[in-house]
């Protein structure tokens, strides 16, 4: 079962980057500095590498300057929380990757999934004026990475602080593609002009959303939100799932993973 994370890479958070960063700077030449140095360049670890940490911090000497060089107690709680959580989650995913692959309806708890293949905008028909249509664009760079929005948290704003896909509400007689494109422009200061892929999700008899997959080819450092955000950022997979997000975005991800894919 484990196999399946051989070579998996995780980001070390920063507080454990700054007291491998301290320890090296005051021991840079003994035991454990050249692990550190490592680290230091890097910023990641592999699954691997998590397992061989977690043995050595098993049996380490908390009061040896090795064992901060290594992360101290920050990189020890994160190693066993990335540990537990990666390897329950592959557990998870074997137990019920066929329920999970022939039955979305299921996994996401929605009244309703309907998921298209290809993008065709004449095709594409608006629902009764009383149903609210949102749009959201799941875009991503050449290294794979996501990006996500953190809303701001001025009064009246919808899950202030959190971060969330591009997007917004589809205005009267407008196209979910033609609106988005509009979200994405307004939000990121990007233009988009081709999606991937499309799928559709209605969670309730008035509100139905468009989810769009794009791949995004400029710079990642061209993002320039309005005042509806206050941060922004480009998230691996794995990242995303330790990130304070709105309702379902992880959901989201998962499907549009496994269509952008195949």
């Amino acid at each position: 079962m484990n196999s399946q994370l051989y070579d998996e890479r995780y980001k070390l958070p920063n507080d454990v980057l700054n007291t491998v960063n301290a320890s090296f700077v005051k021991y840079p030449n003994i035991e454990g500095s050249k692990r550190a140095k490592n680290l230091l360049k890097d910023k990641h670890v592999t699954y691997q590498q998590l397992k061989r940490l977690k043995n050595y911090f098993d049996s380490a000497d908390t009061t040896q300057p090795q064992y901060q060089l290594a992360g101290g107690d920050g990189m020890k709680n994160f190693v066993e929380q990335i540990l537990t959580s990666e390897r329950s989650r592959v557990a998870k995913s074997t137990e019920s990757n066929s329920a999970v692959h022939n039955n979305l309806n299921n996994t996401l708890g929605t009244q309703n999934i309907g998921i298209t293949s290809s993008i065709h905008e004449n095709d594409e028909k608006l629902p009764p004026e009383e149903l609210s249509i949102n749009v959201s664009a799941i875009i991503f760079d050449e290294e794979n990475r996501i990006l996500l929005l953190k809303r701001s948290s001025y009064e009246d704003q919808w899950q202030p602080n959190k971060f969330a896909l591009v997007g917004g509400a589809v205005e009267k007689g407008e196209k979910p593609e033609v609106a988005l494109k509009r979200e994405i422009k307004e939000e990121t200061g990007i233009v988009i002009n081709k999606f991937i892929e499309k799928f559709v999700i209605q969670r309730s008899s008035d509100q139905v959303e468009h989810i769009f997959i794009a791949k995004y080819d400029g710079k990642p450092e061209d993002i320039d939100i309005n005042k509806e955000h206050n941060g922004w950022g480009w998230f691996s997979y794995q990242e995303i799932r330790y990130l304070n997000t709105v309702p379902n975005l992880t959901d989201y991800v998962n499907i549009a993973i496994k269509k952008y894919d195949e």
